[in-house]
């Protein structure tokens, strides 16, 4: 014999409880939806009346839609013309920049010495331009002091 049978809710129960929960809480919100969709009314209103005001301003916009869409077409074209351009300009520069280096190469196998003093020139004139040196700085932790091996470094 169970005692707490009579106790468990039946389906019906459990149903009509989770009806009346629901019911109530649609009466609850009822004033909040209502304001929700007339902020969306109104949302669409103003915008329905900012694109009457632009054609107004701009009757360019007015044009039927085949002279819209070859202008986008049009405007295609351009820029895939801009990209193609571009394109070519990348592989000048990549042609360019290929002569270049070969002919530095060229340059340091024929005058090996001479292209070293100039890199060690370099070196010292301008060391705070050369990434080396920033790889050589090292910090001391406990004094807080910066410095470099050799050489004065930023």
């Amino acid at each position: 014999m169970k005692m707490w049978a009579s106790r468990q809710p039946t389906a019906l129960n459990l149903w009509a409880r989770q009806g009346l929960r629901t019911a109530y809480h649609r009466h609850k919100t009822a004033p909040y939806r209502k304001a929700a969709k007339l902020q969306q009314k109104s949302a669409k209103a103003n915008a329905r009346l900012a694109y009457r005001q632009a054609l107004s301003d701009h009757p360019e916009l007015k044009k039927h839609a085949i002279a819209r869409i070859w202008q986008k077409q049009k405007l295609k074209r351009q820029y895939a013309k801009a990209a193609r351009e571009a394109g070519k300009q990348a592989k000048n520069a990549a042609v360019a920049t290929e002569r270049v280096s070969v002919g530095i190469v060229h340059a340091v196998k024929r005058h090996p010495v001479i292209c070293l003093v100039l890199l060690l020139l370099l070196l010292v004139i301008f060391p705070d331009h050369i990434p080396v040196f920033h790889v050589l700085q090292y910090r001391d932790r406990r004094f807080g002091k910066s410095g470099c091996f050799y050489l004065s470094c930023r």
